[in-house]
């Protein structure tokens, strides 16, 4: 009888740990997807400024101006 409470405290605790540890690495999962995402649609903007500006002449580009600036991209956000 007192073992069987005492499996059952135990199973109790394991199973929250786990659930614990479950939501931790999937909120860090998450985390990094979230950051690669941003990372890959400012590398996706880049792509698409300097494409464009590939194709623009030298003398419109001035006539533009600095408009087209390139987002740095984190270095944080590479290593994920």
């Amino acid at each position: 009888m007192l073992e069987d409470m005492r499996d059952e405290a135990l199973t109790k605790i394991v199973s929250r740990f786990q659930a614990f540890i479950r939501g931790y690495l999937m909120r860090k999962n998450y985390k990094k997807l979230q950051d690669q995402r941003v990372a890959l649609s400012i590398i996706q903007r880049n792509i698409r400024k300097w494409l464009l500006l590939r194709l623009v002449s030298h003398e419109r580009r001035w006539l533009i101006g600095n408009t087209f600036t390139f987002k740095p991209v984190d270095p944080y956000l590479i290593s994920c």
